[in-house]
């Protein structure tokens, strides 16, 4: 983290982008910096002087705001690395035939995926532009993978019958939402489904294995927190929040403690940090309760976790600064209380079932 500080401060954004330190010496001393905005680094990349050894510049939104994407030639040849290590993880091999729906555009998300699928030794076939009826046609040419939005392939109208061995979704929420891995898996024929949150800015920033048990962050590219987002606080293991990122290896347009909008969770398995709900919604669906903040789409993916509730829920806000949740469906009682109490910044003080 301190390289990185130092990176920024020497770079072309001088100290726009980078606290006024020259180093921290503790985890909790980094978390008292302050965190930016997409407005913030929006601000400063206009400012700086573009980088002289600037290799692409792409355009896109990260919380809301459109701004441009520098990258180094340093920059692009690490992504595509780590990007390389994590496919290799989610289960793409060299060799592998890979179709990319991915957009190539001033977005430029669909390049990063194919320099990085390319740099792991596979084939790439671009189909950005493939409606549902073309992209079932591709998929019956002896393909071993995809990777696109989840969308794209929901639209298909029949399932494919000859199948590919793995899908890999992003661009939108895609495990975050129940049942939604099972019915891509079941429209491809596909052994294996692998869920990767990114933004153009931070690509990757966590990626499933093949095992498909969670979003596995890579640290080795991105320091991900997860914060109460009305007052900047850094939330407790397991509970919702904020998804705040950080740069470990970037001098293009580098994110420092950087609010992304996206609402998750951060455990750890076997020491790793990792999402295991993945990206859940967004933070603009929330309810100021007090001076916390409960998340919606946190209570909503807990609920759904059991058989019943519909995902119809209301949060009800009582003047001695508590909340109740009224769900629709089935009552579970103390068990679904259980769970919101495991993972919420603010447990709800009581849940009631009402009927269809």
């Amino acid at each position: 983290m301190n390289a990185q500080i130092h990176r920024l401060r020497d770079g072309p954004y001088g100290d726009s982008l980078a606290p006024d330190v020259d180093a921290v010496s503790s985890w909790d001393e980094f978390r008292e910096l302050p965190l930016t905005t997409a407005t913030d680094v929006n601000r400063a990349v206009a400012a700086a002087p573009v980088p002289s050894d600037l290799a692409t510049i792409s355009y896109t939104a990260l919380d809301g705001t459109e701004l441009p994407v520098h990258d180094t030639l340093a920059d692009e040849q690490y992504m595509a690395a780590i990007n390389a290590k994590y496919f290799q993880q989610a289960g793409f091999r060299p060799g592998d035939r890979v179709l990319n729906c991915f957009p190539y555009t001033a977005t430029g998300g669909g390049e990063v995926f194919e320099k990085g699928l390319r740099a792991l030794g596979a084939e790439v076939v671009p189909a950005s532009d493939a409606t549902a009826s073309t992209l079932q046609t591709l998929l019956s040419d002896h393909l071993d993978g995809l990777c696109g939005p989840p969308s794209t392939v929901l639209a298909m109208e029949e399932d494919v019958s000859s199948g590919v061995d793995i899908f890999l979704g992003a661009g939108e929420p895609f495990t975050g939402i129940p049942g939604r891995r099972s019915k891509v898996k079941e429209r491809l024929g596909a052994e294996t489904a692998v869920d990767y949150f990114g933004t153009r800015h931070a690509q990757p920033i966590a990626v499933e294995s093949a095992a498909e048990d969670g979003l596995m962050v890579c640290d080795d590219y991105v320091l991900v927190e997860i914060v109460d987002h009305n007052i900047g606080q850094t939330l407790p293991a397991g509970t919702y929040g904020e998804v705040v990122i950080t740069h470990l290896h970037k001098t293009g347009t580098p994110l420092f403690r950087c609010r992304t909008g996206d609402v998750a969770r951060l455990t750890r398995r076997d020491g790793n940090p990792c999402l295991p709900d993945s990206i859940v919604g967004s933070r603009d669906e929330s309810v100021r309760v007090s001076d916390r903040t409960v998340y919606k789409a946190g209570l909503r993916n807990e609920l759904l976790r059991f058989e019943g509730p519909s995902g119809d829920f209301e949060v009800e806000t009582h003047g001695d600064s508590s909340y109740s949740v009224v769900y629709e469906g089935a009552d579970h009682g103390e068990d679904i209380l259980g769970a919101l109490e495991a993972t919420q910044p603010v447990a709800p003080t009581t849940v009631r079932a009402v009927d269809d």
